[in-house]
């Protein structure tokens, strides 16, 4: 299966890769391009160079969007729910549809998988367009941030979206 770097849940993947080599070798992935461009005007211009670029969103851009919520977002509940938003989105590679789908023992939507040596997301096949279920790892980060979750506490569905499509 062929994906676009940056899209998805692959694109993540790749993005955890990234890490991964980063820490092995000691290196750094330095932001590049809209990243060092930032518009004061508008912090998030730098997301449509992203869809053109094919790229997915450096650490440092994840960051700068967080940051920047609580200057578009007055309520403070409101702005850390939507801090926590796009971190969880940025850690999971997963777009935010799918991220509603994800749950901890629903085998008929997204499940997460921690039960293995390698965690993975299993996609239910009545949410692929192929129809057939679907077990994809998953980034190693999003897999660190669900481990956090006590064990007692892992049922329903792992993530919740601060808005409503209303």
């Amino acid at each position: 299966m062929q994906t676009r770097p940056g899209t998805g849940y692959f694109g993540l993947l790749q993005l955890g890769e990234a890490r991964r080599v980063q820490h092995l070798s000691g290196g750094s992935i330095e932001p590049t391009g809209a990243a060092q461009r930032c518009d004061e005007k508008n912090p998030f211009a730098f997301v449509a160079d992203c869809e053109r670029l094919q790229r997915a969103l450096t650490a440092a851009e994840v960051q700068m969007m967080i940051d920047t919520v609580p200057t578009v977002i007055s309520d403070s509940k409101a702005a850390e729910a939507y801090q926590r938003l796009i971190r969880r989105l940025y850690l999971s590679g997963l777009r935010v549809g799918e991220s509603q789908s994800l749950s901890w023992d629903n085998k008929s939507l997204i499940l997460a998988d921690l039960s293995g040596k390698y965690p993975m997301l299993r996609f239910h096949g009545s949410l692929q367009k192929n129809g057939k279920t679907e077990t994809v790892p998953m980034a190693p980060d999003f897999a660190d941030w669900l481990k956090e979750t006590p064990k007692r506490k892992r049922t329903g569905m792992v993530m919740t979206v601060p808005f409503s499509a209303d």
